[in-house]
């Protein structure tokens, strides 16, 4: 009896090591930091062991090394075995083999998801789950993103009916979960046909503070039957948390191989812009308060969100009205930020924006501060209708008519020459909103300066006609507007002339161009205009999208901008170089390089 008390006591009181979840994580640095400035290693992001799934591998299996995978991932309703046990936590990251299909249409492919992949699990500030790829482990000849399809064949027509219907199916659900980085993954072949429904590839019913990163995802290649509504986005939250911190990191959406239909087809019968094309498809909608360096394009809607206060370094382009919609909804908008959260700054910056036939372009709430500069707008179309309606392609209100607000319109450069078609001449203007549910009436200050204007009022180029504040509804008595100087005007003509022109989105060419040296310093007021300094320092490079691993092969110009001395400042969104920056080699999905 002593003996055996005496082994007791020694198990009760000796301190076992604890068991390791997962293997070792790939090192290589291929993946990006919180900021999203510099590639990282898993474990500089306080991922520290990794369970790894193939479509090779079999849920019997260790999980815990490439050459042991599991089949399924936790989550999926067919994970079983060994998959079935395993419990994500933080810290925990699980890698899926690139170049492998999982089928969610069609239950004769294999590996078969069974059904929604629902992740419940949360990782934890500075312990993150990761759910992505290594892009050194691959089947096939070359890396390609792990594919989640919805079996439905690529159409760029509306379809009769859908293969597989996927109405009210979700792929990827992150449902209440947080600190969790989803990324690398490419979503295809998704088919609806209700006409009452909303759907997406993934969903989040975000809770606040979740702090979900959604980082070089690919969303594409979905069809809808012509009688459906036009719901189904690459990401849907809930709108139940403005403070959920959400990120959306180097995504593309590309509806260049959905549904789209040709102008005056019986498919765009019912769209709000009869003479031209229409889309289908959204990019994001509710929660994204950063949005960054990403691509979106071909699409009905890029994103309507409540809380954004960082978008910066994308590319919108070839945007359309939607073949259908209920009550209003959904409308075309590049970025209708319809509500914010009180008392927060908002910085959008180096995008570009250009053909654009929509309802409303960009829409933003201002709780404070708006930092608006290093844009570039051109070719956008709005009240496609009405001629005599001008072009609010910027929008500005507060989020309450309790507060007063700033909007800074610093080193951007708008071209109003607009597409050919439509009735009547069409002005890219800044409107300051009236009382439009939930935005407030605009109440404060816009202060301009060194803002590259073309084709603004004809012979008599001014300010007053790039700003639209006491039509109807206006804010005449709300509105205060300050030009701070070194505006640049031209027509079109003499803009292209000096070599400001569509192929290279209105840069600069010369030292002898208009706005080079034309410019008035704000050094001082770098890091008040967004954390990264960008009004000084701005981006240097081009967003890539690759064939299989992102999207069209093609190279999208970013705004590229050298660093601005205090004394001499250029007006418009470049800065002059002399030099072209050699080019850079291939990203993975939307990918900007250069130093920030």
């Amino acid at each position: 009896m002593k003996n055996v008390c005496a082994v007791l006591f020694i198990f009760a009181c000796l301190q076992l090591p604890a068991f390791a979840a997962g293997g070792a994580c790939p090192t290589g640095t291929n993946y990006w930091n919180a900021a999203g400035t510099a590639q990282v290693t898993l474990a500089s992001l306080g991922v520290t062991s990794c369970y790894f799934i193939s479509a090779a591998g079999a849920d019997t299996n260790a999980g815990t090394s490439e050459a042991a995978p599991l089949l399924h991932a936790p989550g999926m309703p067919n994970c079983a075995n060994t998959c079935a046990g395993i419990t994500p936590a933080g810290g925990v990251g699980f890698i899926v083999r690139g170049g492998d299909t999982y089928h969610f249409g069609n239950s004769g492919l294999s590996p078969y998801t069974g059904g929604s992949w629902d992740w419940a699990w949360s990782g934890s500030n500075g312990s993150p789950i990761y759910v992505g790829t290594d892009p050194t482990w691959f089947t096939g000849g070359s890396y390609a993103n792990p594919v989640m399809n919805g079996d439905n064949a690529l159409n760029t027509a509306f379809v009769g009916s859908c293969t597989f219907d996927q109405s009210t199916f979700i792929f990827l659900k992150l449902d209440h979960v947080s600190y969790v980085i989803t990324d690398n993954l490419e979503f295809t072949g998704k088919c609806w046909s209700s006409t009452s429904t909303f759907t997406a590839y993934i969903y989040s019913n975000a809770a606040a503070n979740s702090n979900l990163t959604l980082e070089r995802l690919y969303c594409h290649g979905w069809t809808a039957v012509v009688t459906s509504l036009d719901g189904n986005y690459c990401y849907l939250g809930s709108g139940n948390a403005q403070n959920s911190n959400n990120i959306i990191d180097r995504m593309v959406v590309d509806g260049s191989d959905s549904s789209q239909g040709a102008a005056n087809s019986a498919s765009c019968s019912a769209a709000v812009v009869p003479s031209s094309p229409c889309q289908s498809g959204e990019a994001f909608y509710q929660e994204a308060a950063i949005v960054r360096f990403s691509v979106f394009r071909y699409v009905s809607n890029e994103a309507v969100t409540t809380n954004t206060t960082s978008y910066h370094d994308n590319l919108t382009e070839y945007l359309y009205n939607t073949y259908n919609q209920v009550s209003g909804f959904p409308h075309c908008n590049v970025l209708n930020n319809e509500t914010n959260i009180p008392s927060s700054n908002l910085s959008f910056y180096n995008n570009i924006i250009r053909h654009i036939y929509c309802t409303e372009a960009v829409y933003l709430a201002v709780g404070s501060n708006a930092y608006i500069f290093n844009n570039v707008f051109w070719d956008m179309l709005w009240n496609y209708n009405s001629g005599s309606s001008p072009n609010n392609c910027l929008i500005l209100g507060t989020v309450s008519n309790a507060v007063t607000v700033t909007a800074y319109l610093v080193n951007n450069t708008f071209d109003s020459s607009g597409p050919v078609g439509g009735s009547g001449a069409q002005l890219c203007k800044v409107q300051f909103s009236p009382n439009n549910s939930p935005l407030q009436s605009w109440n404060g200050t816009a202060i301009y300066q060194n803002n590259h204007l073309i084709a603004y009022g004809g012979t008599t180029l001014s300010l007053t006609y790039f700003i639209n504040s006491n039509g109807a509804g206006g804010c005449a008595a709300t509105c205060t507007i300050t030009d701070n100087g070194h505006e640049v005007y031209q027509t079109e003509a003499v803009a292209n002339g000096q070599g400001y022109v569509t192929t290279n989105n209105y840069a600069p060419t010369s030292a002898g161009n208009a706005t080079v040296g034309a410019g008035g310093s704000n050094t001082g007021v770098c890091s008040t205009f967004s954390s990264d300094s960008a009004l000084c320092s701005g981006t240097s490079g081009a967003v890539l999208e690759q064939a299989g691993n992102g999207g069209q092969i093609a190279s999208y110009p970013a705004i590229t901008i050298k660093a601005r001395s205090s004394s001499l400042w250029d007006s418009g969104a470049y800065q002059f170089q002399s030099q072209i920056p050699p080019a850079q080699p291939p990203g993975v999905n939307a990918t900007f390089f250069g130093s920030f």
